[in-house]
């Protein structure tokens, strides 16, 4: 049996009586409780951290002459790949490359993000409505972590095909975007 189709029972238990075994915490030395899953899972999460921060160093060294909207459509074909490979239950190397990626989806978005938004707002409210994307985007967040983790629950690894399609209805739009209005900057 797939280990991912208990994951929402798991998770459940967890919150209500506290883990059946002693709590993990990653690797990465994040501190990050991996309260129902092993190591191997911790090691994943703090993969991904590791992928996004570098994204966000490095990306001020990159010549990168790509409009915002390109880099945001990047990211969200970035994230159908992803989530098409998670959907698949690949093995651990596939795993690897996959939350490696979350440095692209994560990052490279949300840096297309606040540049749209510096560029097409004037200078006076940019702080302003840079500070409330990121509000607007942690809290659908949350909502998103909520829908997904119910969805897991109901369809285990199937419920990544649910990002897929979240995932491609953005690049549709960003690309729907870029086809009537010309990039600034």
């Amino acid at each position: 049996e797939n280990e991912w189709y208990r994951e929402g029972e798991r998770a459940k238990r967890f919150i209500l009586r506290g883990p059946a075994s002693p709590r993990v915490t990653n690797a990465a030395a994040l501190d990050l409780p991996v309260a129902w899953h092993g190591q191997t899972i911790g090691n994943l999460l703090g993969l991904g951290a590791i992928s996004e921060a570098a994204v966000f160093l490095l990306f001020g060294y990159l010549p990168l002459r790509m409009s915002a909207r390109s880099l945001m459509l990047i990211s969200a074909l970035a994230a159908a790949v992803r989530w098409t490979g998670m959907a698949l239950e690949p093995g651990i190397g596939w795993l690897i490359v996959l939350q490696c990626l979350h440095g692209v989806t994560f990052s490279v978005g949300f840096l297309g993000a606040m540049r749209f938004i510096a560029n097409w707002t004037a200078e006076d409210i940019a702080a302003e409505a840079q500070g409330a994307f990121t509000v607007l985007q942690q809290g659908l967040s949350v909502v998103a972590i909520l829908v997904f983790g119910r969805m897991t629950a109901e369809l285990g690894s199937g419920a990544y095909w649910g990002s897929l399609a979240f995932a491609l209805g953005g690049a549709g739009l960003i690309f729907a975007s870029m086809r009537m209005r010309q990039p600034r900057g």
